[in-house]
C-alpha cells in the first residue's frame, strides 16, 4: 500500500489476520478493546468497532491484501462501491433527521406539558390524581427524548482517505489506482455499518417511546373525565 494512507484501521499489519471468532468470543468487550488500543494504537472508538464488529477486521484484511488483477474490468465495481457509500451516508442523514424531529417535537412540548401539569395541580385547577396519572406519559416522553439525543451523538464515521493519500495511490498503482482504491471503499462501508445499526436502534427506541407516550396520555385524560363526571 502507498505511504500516507490515513483511513481508519490502515495501520493494521497486512500479515495480521486479526482476532479469530473463537478468540473474540473468549475475550470481554472492554478487555479486547483495551488490548487493541494498546497494540494497534487505534482511537478508542475504532478499537471498539474492531472488537465488536468482525466485518471491520475482514475489511482491514481485504484492504491490506487486495490488488487489482491485470485484465479485469473493475469499473462497475467502483461505481457500485460509490453508490453503496452514498446510500449509507443518505441513511445516516435520514436517521439523524428522524431523531431531530423527535427532539423538536418533545423539546417544544414536553416542558410546557410538565410545567402546566405542575402549576395546575398547585393551583387546584386539576385534580392531583390527574397530575399523578400524567407522570407515566411524561416519563415515556423523557425516555423518547433521551433516545433521540443518543441517536444524534457525535460518532466516528469512516470517510474515504484524503486527496493526498489518493494521489499516492495514483502514483503507486498508476492505471490500476481506481481499482486498487476499492479496498478503501470497502473499509469505509464496513466501518459505517455498525454505526448505522446503532443509530437505527436508538431512533427506533425514540419512536417507540414517543408512540407509547401518546397512548399513555389517555390515562390522565380518562382520570380527568372520571373526575368531571363525579363533580
Amino acid at each position: 500500500m502507498p505511504d500516507g494512507d490515513q483511513s481508519p484501521a490502515t495501520t493494521a499489519p497486512a500479515t495480521d489476520p486479526g482476532p479469530t471468532a473463537d478468540g473474540m468470543a473468549g475475550l470481554g468487550r472492554e478487555k479486547h478493546a483495551g488490548r487493541l488500543r494498546e497494540k494497534m494504537k487505534f482511537p478508542p472508538t475504532v478499537a471498539d468497532l474492531l472488537a465488536t464488529a468482525p466485518g471491520c477486521w475482514e475489511a482491514v484484511n481485504f484492504k491490506n491484501k487486495f490488488e487489482p488483477r491485470e485484465g479485469v474490468d473493475y469499473g462497475w465495481v467502483v461505481e457500485y462501491a460509490k453508490d453503496r457509500y452514498a446510500a449509507a451516508m443518505t441513511s445516516f442523514k435520514e436517521l439523524d433527521d428522524k431523531a431531530a424531529s423527535v427532539i423538536a417535537t418533545l423539546g417544544g412540548g414536553t416542558g410546557l406539558l410538565t410545567l402546566g401539569s405542575l402549576v395546575a395541580a398547585a393551583t387546584g385547577k386539576i385534580h392531583y390524581l390527574v397530575a399523578a396519572a400524567a407522570v407515566l406519559p411524561i416519563s415515556l416522553a423523557a425516555a423518547a427524548l433521551f433516545s433521540a439525543i443518543r441517536a444524534r451523538e457525535t460518532v466516528v464515521v469512516a470517510a474515504p482517505p484524503t486527496v493526498e493519500a489518493a494521489t499516492k495511490y495514483a502514483d503507486h498503482f498508476e492505471a490500476d489506482a481506481e481499482a486498487a482504491f476499492l479496498g478503501q471503499w470497502h473499509l469505509c462501508l464496513a466501518f459505517i455499518k455498525p454505526v448505522l445499526q446503532r443509530k437505527a436502534r436508538w431512533v427506533n427506541k425514540a419512536l417507540w417511546f414517543l408512540f407509547t407516550a401518546v397512548l399513555a396520555m389517555l390515562i390522565p385524560l380518562g382520570v380527568l373525565i372520571v373526575q368531571l363526571m363525579r363533580a
